[in-house]
């Protein structure tokens, strides 16, 4: 069964707006009152931030839709994060869908493996308001869309009964007969998508062609990602938006939503808008030119600014890799001194408007070296350098090193190499890396 309030069965009349015009958000993945994993905070301004961040990037969801005068929002399933932080997500989604209502905005949800329809959501399922459909899990069920009597769109979608769903969800649904702009929505993994992701409701593109549909409007996969452009007549568009707020180290970069428009019966291609709170970053710091730990600290600062430059108004949670060949390698190296720095760092962050949390410091620093010198030993190292000095002069041995490196790696791989191989100065810096990996080795400083 479709769960819904509604004032018509399967009918939904919008107000008047321009003619043969039509838009809506596709959202995904929400993970409402998720934790963030991974992230130790215990300053309690930085806590509470991360608290509230998915919550919060609801209510951004909610403004754009707003703010643009949508037709409806759609929501790809995990909205919730699972049963046991059910009761407060649950009341912020109903508060949104209460916004929504009161400017005759609709809303059409399907739920993922995260908040499959038995896992008792019911806190709140009898409340919705008349703008939300929450559809079943027994079958695809078609709500239609009116304006001024013309029907324009269809919303269809399925949602999962439990949390690991192994059937191929995408055969319930099949384009309807009559005119209007054709939309599924569905949890699904497809083609077995990016690593990390559980292979539920798995289905091909081909799969989702086949219900000759106009949008699928997709959700479980947490990368932005436009499978199929829907630029040809038959060719729907496929697409997941990503999860709305990155919630560990490994989902950098904006997140959000996709705005789509339709004009004339045809869908043109959708705009990502950013909702998210809280963003992540890893950065590589080179701590070769430094002299002090002090001015580890400073180079770390200096790294940051410029991501602080390009997410003014977005909180940061940082993780920094110390690189490179630098005489504070054993220092960096000693018990509680990378602890010690990353405290620092976090006291002055947390300061910061918006806040930026170093989240982990580490090091893969490697030790100075003094090459002459080591050149200059009678033994197999100072060979080692010797045949490396004169390699990167010659370019007759350029050429037989490059046809030696070419003949030994597998053939797919062969291209791309000969043509790093090809510039003179990118060789030259693959003799370097690997002049100083074998030197690494040979003393035992790996």
């Amino acid at each position: 069964m479709v769960q819904r309030v509604t004032h018509q069965a399967d009918r939904v009349s919008l107000v008047a707006r321009p003619q043969g015009s039509l838009s809506f958000v596709h959202a995904a993945d929400l993970h409402l009152d998720t934790p963030f994993t991974g992230v130790q905070a215990d300053v309690p301004v930085v806590a509470s931030v991360l608290r509230e961040a998915s919550l919060e990037t609801l209510d951004r969801i909610i403004d754009l839709a707003i703010a643009e005068s949508v037709d409806f929002v759609l929501f790809a399933g995990d909205i919730y994060d699972g049963a046991e932080r059910g009761i407060r997500a649950q009341s912020r989604l109903r508060d949104a869908m209460v916004r929504l209502d009161r400017v005759g905005i609709q809303a059409f949800l399907v739920h993922g493996n995260h908040d499959p329809i038995e896992t008792g959501w019911s806190a709140i399922a009898e409340n919705w308001p008349a703008n939300v459909t929450i559809f079943g899990s027994d079958s695809a069920q078609v709500r239609e869309i009116w304006r001024d009597g013309e029907r324009i769109a269809t919303v269809q979608g399925i949602s999962y009964r439990e949390p690991a769903v192994t059937e191929n969800l995408s055969l319930h649904l099949h384009r309807p007969n009559g005119p209007g702009i054709h939309i599924g929505l569905l949890h699904a993994n497809v083609e077995g998508g990016p690593s990390g992701h559980s292979n539920y409701s798995p289905c091909t593109i081909a799969d989702l062609v086949a219900t000759e549909l106009d949008y699928l409007a997709l959700g479980h996969v947490h990368e932005r990602r436009i499978l199929l452009e829907g630029d040809r007549i038959g060719t729907p568009w496929i697409v997941y938006p990503g999860n709305t707020q990155a919630r560990s180290a490994i989902e950098q970069g904006a997140r959000g939503v996709y705005l789509v428009r339709a004009e004339g019966g045809t869908i043109l291609p959708p705009t990502f808008v950013a909702c998210d709170g809280v963003r992540f970053a890893t950065i590589e710091v080179d701590a070769t030119p430094s002299t002090s730990l002090l001015e580890i600290e400073d180079l770390c600062r200096e790294r940051v600014d410029h991501l602080r430059e390009e997410n003014p108004h977005h909180p940061l949670i940082i993780r920094t890799v110390l690189q490179g060949r630098t005489s504070l390698h054993e220092s960096l190296s000693a018990p509680g001194v990378l602890e010690e720095i990353l405290a620092t760092l976090r006291h002055r962050g947390a300061q910061w408007t918006p806040f930026l949390w170093w989240d982990r410091l580490d090091s893969a620093t490697l030790p100075d070296l003094d090459l002459d010198e080591l050149e200059s030993r009678d033994d197999f190292v100072g060979a080692l350098l010797t045949a490396a000095r004169s390699l990167a002069v010659d370019p007759d041995r350029h050429l037989g090193l490059s046809q030696l490196l070419i003949a030994a790696i597998p053939q797919h791989l062969r291209r791309e190499l000969r043509q790093r191989l090809a510039d003179r100065e990118s060789l030259e810096m693959e003799i370097a890396s690997a002049k100083l990996i074998a030197l690494d080795a040979l003393l035992g400083e790996r």
